[in-house]
């Protein structure tokens, strides 16, 4: 395990090139997505969130701000309408290497991701097979909704949820 770990969040023009390419190169090693959108949805994020050990990045999560046109089509596959004033934010990419899974990391790095949605409801889409991350979205406060659909090489997507925060009020209700 390394010795000296860290969290980073920043907009993707606060990262140096070689840190951005590191970022899509780790999300490529994840194996779901990659080609130029990934460069354009890292260039476009609202917050790009890392996991360095000793000095090098390990893991990534990506509040994304999706294209109008891949919402309209996740909206068709799922039947969820996913409004970009209320739903301004998909939340995806999310990576750690294989030698710190296990122990939290993921939860930290979302957590950290979804401190920047100023409070906004957010999508993500997931494998229907990949239990980890779903079971890690779920304690993150995302949910199931829509129907799956197929995607790429015969792979059933589905698509979670979260709902916009509430906003805190006082014992008297303001």
């Amino acid at each position: 395990m390394a010795s000296k770990i860290e969290i980073k969040a920043a907009t993707p023009d606060a990262f140096s090139d070689s840190d951005r390419a590191r970022f899509r190169d780790l999300v490529i090693m994840g194996g779901e997505v990659g080609g130029a959108i990934l460069e354009e949805n890292i260039a476009n994020a609202r917050v790009l969130v890392t996991l360095w050990a000793d000095g090098v990045m390990r893991g990534v999560v990506a509040l994304k701000r999706p294209r109008d046109s891949y919402r309209k089509k996740v909206a068709g596959w799922t039947g969820v309408a996913l409004p970009k004033p209320e739903v301004p934010y998909e939340l995806g990419y999310v990576f750690i290497e294989s030698d710190l899974q296990g122990v939290g990391w993921s939860h930290r790095l979302i957590a950290e991701a979804l401190a920047h949605t100023d409070g906004a409801a957010i999508f993500s889409t997931v494998r229907t097979d990949n239990a980890r991350m779903r079971a890690t979205l779920g304690k993150a406060g995302f949910a199931a909704a829509g129907k799956p659909y197929v995607r790429g090489l015969n792979r059933e997507i589905g698509l979670l949820t979260r709902p916009r925060a509430l906003p805190s009020v006082d014992a008297e209700g303001r």
